[in-house]
């Protein structure tokens, strides 16, 4: 039975076609054959000594399920309320993959499910404040690429615990230094680190003339 036919007359000579599946054939295997007719016998019709064959043969193996993987974050990992996630999930399929899911189950504004379509596969969310005390299950799925009946596996499931945020920011003033003089009219050039163990949400700033010296 004769899968598919395609004829070149310029380069490059590359082609790709969808494997049958072993129900579609009377055998495990397919058999491409390839001919390849010179200038010369083209014009002149003449094959004895210008055409060039070849075949191969290619065994036809079942199409497997895919695999899907929570690599990032492990499994019981501990976070503080605010904190932004970063799921990293390792998917992969003999063929190829159409989709990746990431659900989001336990959050207390609702379930969330994030998707996918290129690698790497990277979701992010945030956990909203309030959920302390109450563990984020994470659960990826994947969706194998098909031309029809595509089948969807799932990945181990990632528990995170969460705990209220109790550690304040930190700020230090990197510019002036302590005891700098600044010329009357001149540009006073002033500048902050501020961190905090989960976001630092704003940074304010005062500038206060001490014009009495009580501090």
């Amino acid at each position: 039975k004769l899968i598919e036919s395609r004829r070149f007359e310029k380069g490059p000579y590359t082609f790709s076609f969808y494997a049958p599946t072993q129900a579609e054939l009377n055998n495990d295997t397919i058999r491409i054959d390839v001919e390849a007719l010179d200038s010369y016998g083209q014009k002149y019709n003449d094959v004895d000594n210008h055409l060039a064959k070849e075949s191969i043969t290619l065994p036809i193996v079942a199409d497997q399920a895919p695999v899907a993987e929570i690599a990032f974050p492990q499994n019981n990992a501990n976070y503080i309320e605010g904190q932004t996630v970063l799921t990293q999930v390792v998917a992969s399929d003999d063929v190829g993959i159409d989709n990746v899911s990431l659900q989001v189950k336990g959050l207390v504004g609702g379930d969330l499910t994030l998707s996918d379509g290129k690698y790497p596969y990277e979701f992010v969310f945030k956990i909203p404040f309030g959920q302390t005390g109450k563990d984020i299950e994470l659960l990826a799925t994947v969706t194998e690429h098909r031309k029809e009946n595509a089948r969807t596996s799932f990945s181990n499931k990632t528990k995170l615990h969460v705990s209220k945020d109790t550690t304040a920011p930190t700020i230090s003033i990197i510019n002036p230094q302590q005891g700098v003089t600044v010329t009357e009219h001149g540009r006073l050039k002033y500048a902050v680190d501020a961190t905090d163990n989960v976001e630092v949400s704003s940074v304010n700033t005062q500038l206060v003339y001490d014009f009495n010296n009580d501090g």
